[in-house]
């Protein structure tokens, strides 16, 4: 006898479906049009392999930048009360739910030829700096973009674990420096590499930051030659093969997370 659905079970069945329509089933067909040969032909590419390479050391250098910002930043909001830090909070927040081609265009705007930057530098001093197009560009463009979950995730974890370990510390003669390295640290390194995970994903599939601001082939990265490959060359068949490999790097990395 066939079982009817029921309203619950039919809202579940509807929203199995909704993911499926419109995730799974466009990736699957991305994926059919790539072979185990043209994944293998990949990777012996040495021009594959320079552009997972840069990838990642792209993505890790903006990690360390993210952090660079980000910890100082954590610190301030876990140990410090102050006026406005809700304000500020939110404030520093913003990038983060920015669409990335707003803090693009905003940084075209900012550090360009003729933007902000340059028009100050040129009426004061009568110079110009060239930042816009370079790896710089793309490590201070993600740096901004990310640092906000650098703060969050560790501010987090920075409140959550009290203070006594370091007044305990510091009742026997330790010193700040000492104090945040061989207590604080340590028990903050989960939320850290938490956070150094999930921006080393973000930066690693980063695309319009890298499509306008890296400015050429030199800077081109995995998710960059996938469009180039499927939009620009209609080549399915190496855009599935370098998208299995991506995804096999972004898993990993959530793997870590």
């Amino acid at each position: 006898m066939k079982h009817k659905l029921t309203g619950p079970e039919a809202a579940g069945a509807a929203a199995l479906a909704v993911p499926f329509l419109i995730l799974i089933l466009p990736v699957g067909l991305v994926l059919t049009n790539c072979s185990i040969s043209a994944i293998l032909e990949a990777l012996r590419s040495a021009y594959t392999l320079r552009i997972l390479g840069f990838t990642a050391y792209q993505a890790f250098i903006s990690v360390l930048a993210s952090l660079a910002i980000g910890l100082p930043a954590a610190a301030l909001m876990a140990t410090r009360d102050f006026r406005g830090k809700r304000l500020l909070k939110a404030v520093s927040s913003v990038p983060f739910v920015l669409p990335s081609i707003l803090v693009v265009l905003s940084f075209v705007m900012f550090y360009g030829n003729n933007g902000a930057l340059n028009t100050v530098l040129d009426r004061l001093f009568g110079v110009k700096i060239k930042i816009l197009y370079t790896f710089s560009a793309v490590i201070l463009a993600h740096a901004f973009y990310n640092f906000p979950v650098v703060m969050n995730i560790v501010s987090g974890a920075w409140e959550g674990i009290g203070n006594s370990a370091e007044n305990a510390a510091s009742v026997i003669g330790a010193g700040p420096v000492r104090i945040f390295f061989r207590v604080t640290l340590p028990r903050l390194m989960n939320s850290v590499l938490s956070a150094a995970a999930l921006v080393f994903l973000y930066c690693f599939t980063s695309f319009a930051i890298i499509l306008v601001l890296g400015g050429g082939p030199r800077l081109t990265t995995i998710e960059v030659e996938i469009y180039r490959a499927a939009k620009l060359s209609l080549d399915l068949e190496t855009a599935g093969a370098l998208s299995v490999l991506s995804m096999l790097v972004a898993l990993a990395a959530l793997g870590l997370y």
